[in-house]
């Protein structure tokens, strides 16, 4: 400016310079996106039914959006900067007072914006813990049975025409052939499985009769071996057995939970109910608790029929138990269905494990691109706090020599830098307060986790801010090496 350069001319010139970093990263951001947009995506699980359904493409939209973010970035980070620096005053600016005139307005944005960065980080983060957490508190719930070493597939024979006692005779032999498969522990059926989503609900007649008290009960038909199979164990009285067919009298197995709600502490054990105008049914034992749609529902109140006194058979899933990995036998029983009726297709052949885990889809995704995202923030607040004490250091080298020229010891320097921790503990400070307001919106896909989690945020707060303390001392470290004379020096 003192030898004649107009304002226009400076503010062109540092725009001009803040497009071009704006641009390098943009291109930078492109060359990343194109190489790991992919590995991120194959971290996040791929099963069938998945919950978010993306489909990651750098494409000409992508190039078009990150080309108009560059600019806009370089326009609008650029200009403030640029118009400030072109009203210098020219006798303070040559003169190199301090840390030059007008520059704390500056100064003031730049540590704004970092503590910004640091809250909208920490929120991630502790986004990402609560899923993380909801994920092992689903995955350690005691199911109340085994899920271990049991192959589930779906047939429904329907489709190719059988119908009533050739159904019948159908699920029975595929049931003896499939339970004397080497390998094989046990075989059973029944129309839902455990932990699939699904289910049947029938309301209860109590055994008083009374109509305004019915219980809404969930309702499983099943083989006289599906309890064994599953490895729910009996309290009391006796399992289901080959007796409780289609002409034998009406019995049922429930579990605690319904003789709980139902006869409250009378043993329930002969005491008879019904789904109808009569309390038709005994019930001759009852069982441990088990999960029966997902993880995150309560324990239901539960009723297992025999399958031959339910109502008309349809499709049937088959839970096979194993002596070894259950997955390793889905060729041989592909084999044996198709040697009894190759016009028999199996559906949702799977592991009893593997069907757990899809129920579980929606958090390990939530989880693990809550980690990937808070990962990407945290790394972006420290490259800020980083190159901004790097630019302190460089402000402030004269300073720096003369403190060491006048007795300062290294490690006062480095506590002189450090102070600026601070801006990180006040955008901690305001990402907590945040991150308790934003946790309420998923406190519905929370499991066993409070959206004001202290263990949870302490130990993102924690993360960062350790994190946070490593970008710091890097450009302490070598402040607090400058050398005296070097310093004095350098202007």
């Amino acid at each position: 400016m003192s030898i004649g350069a107009s304002r226009a001319q400076l503010v062109r010139q540092l725009l001009t310079e803040s497009l071009l970093l704006s641009g390098a990263g943009a291109a930078l951001g492109l060359l990343l996106a194109i190489f790991g947009v992919e590995t991120i995506y194959g971290l996040l699980p791929q099963q069938m039914g998945s919950v978010i359904d993306l489909n990651p493409q750098v494409n000409l939209r992508v190039l078009a959006f990150t080309a108009g973010a560059a600019v806009i970035t370089g326009l609008l980070f650029g200009l403030a900067p640029a118009l400030r620096v072109s009203s210098l005053q020219l006798t303070s600016a040559l003169k190199d007072v301090a840390e030059g005139a007008g520059s704390t307005g500056g100064r003031f944005a730049g540590r704004a914006l970092l503590v910004l960065q640091v809250a909208f980080s920490l929120v991630l983060l502790v986004m990402a813990g609560l899923f993380s957490r909801t994920l092992v508190n689903l995955n350690a719930i005691d199911p109340g049975f085994n899920p271990s070493g049991v192959l589930l597939f779906r047939i429904d024979p329907t489709l190719s025409g059988y119908r009533d006692e050739r159904l019948t005779d159908l699920y029975q032999r595929m049931q003896d052939e499939l339970a004397a498969l080497p390998g094989v522990e046990s075989a059973t059926l029944s129309p839902f499985s455990l932990i699939a989503g699904r289910g049947s609900w029938r309301s209860m007649i109590p055994p008083d009769g009374s109509s305004d008290a019915k219980l809404r009960v969930h309702v499983h038909s099943v083989a006289p071996n599906f309890l064994d199979t599953m490895q729910i164990p009996i309290a009391f009285g006796r399992n289901l057995d080959p007796r409780d067919e289609e002409t034998a009298p009406r019995v049922a197995v429930v579990n605690e939970t319904f003789a709980r709600e139902m006869f409250s502490s009378v043993n329930p054990v002969g005491q008879r109910f019904g789904f109808g105008a009569t309390a038709d049914i005994e019930i001759v034992g009852l069982s441990r608790d088990a999960k029966n749609n997902s993880l995150r529902d309560g324990i239901l109140p539960t009723v297992y029929l025999p399958y031959a006194q339910g109502r008309r058979l349809r499709s049937m899933t088959f839970s096979i138990r194993t002596h070894g990995d259950p997955a390793a036998m889905i060729g041989t029983v592909r084999e044996l269905v198709r040697g009894i009726d190759p016009n028999l297709p199996l559906f949702e052949v799977k592991t009893l494990e593997a069907q757990i885990d899809e129920t579980l889809l929606q958090e390990r995704q939530f989880a693990k691109l809550g980690a990937v995202l808070g990962s990407v923030a945290l790394a972006l607040s420290c490259i800020g706090l980083y190159g901004l004490l790097s630019n302190v250091v460089l402000r402030r080298t004269r300073e720096f020599g003369i403190r060491r020229a006048l007795g300062a010891r290294a490690s006062d320097v480095v506590a002189l830098i450090m102070r600026e921790m601070r801006l990180v503990g006040i955008g901690a400070a305001l990402g907590i307060a945040l991150a308790i307001g934003a946790s309420r919106w998923i406190r519905s896909m929370l499991y066993g986790v409070e959206t004001i989690d202290p263990v949870t945020l302490a130990g993102a707060t924690f993360v960062l801010v350790s994190v946070s303390a490593i970008a710091a001392y890097i450009p302490a470290r070598r402040a607090g090496r400058t050398d005296p004379l070097v310093a004095l020096r350098a202007e």
